[in-house]
């Protein structure tokens, strides 16, 4: 599999992503949650001196949310431990659990640029609250499963 180029040297990451006048709201948001999440990023080279922009943006984004509130822990994986398992041909990942779960309850792919920042603000509000926007007809076919099962949902930028 050819590696994607990830880098472009003429763009540059902020030195704040989330900026100060959304950081209240989102700092609200995050407390009120139940549960503590663990966002673990997995980002392939040590990104300190990487070129790798998507790695650098996820990285420091999943820091800066731990930041904002107590409920929110970024744990950074070594690259030994990201090459395994980042995303294919070695795009930024993030798994997403409630702190003491055994499992993931969510695993993102690529950096949370736009949509994919607001899906996994989402994906930590659903985590830390145990609730989920699914339909009631979503759910009740899903309490008819009776053996485990890993559900993947690919979404496209536009």
């Amino acid at each position: 599999m050819q590696d994607y180029d990830h880098g472009d040297s003429n763009l540059q990451i902020p030195e704040k992503i989330i900026p100060d006048d959304q950081r209240a709201s989102l700092r609200q948001m995050l407390d009120a949650l139940s549960k503590t999440v663990e966002l673990h990023t997995y980002a392939g080279e040590e990104v300190a001196n990487s070129q790798n922009l998507m790695s650098r943006f996820t990285v420091q984004l999943t820091n800066e949310l731990a930041e904002c509130s107590a409920r929110i822990k970024a744990v950074r994986h070594s690259a030994a431990e990201a090459k395994k398992l980042a995303g294919p041909a070695g795009l930024p990942s993030i798994g997403i659990k409630a702190e003491g779960a055994e499992h993931f309850a969510l695993r993102m792919v690529g950096a949370p640029l736009e949509q994919e920042g607001v899906a996994l603000i989402k994906a930590i509000r659903m985590v830390g609250s145990g609730e989920n926007e699914l339909s009631r007809a979503a759910r009740q076919s899903l309490a008819k499963l009776t053996e485990p099962r890993e559900i993947m949902v690919f979404g496209l930028g536009t």
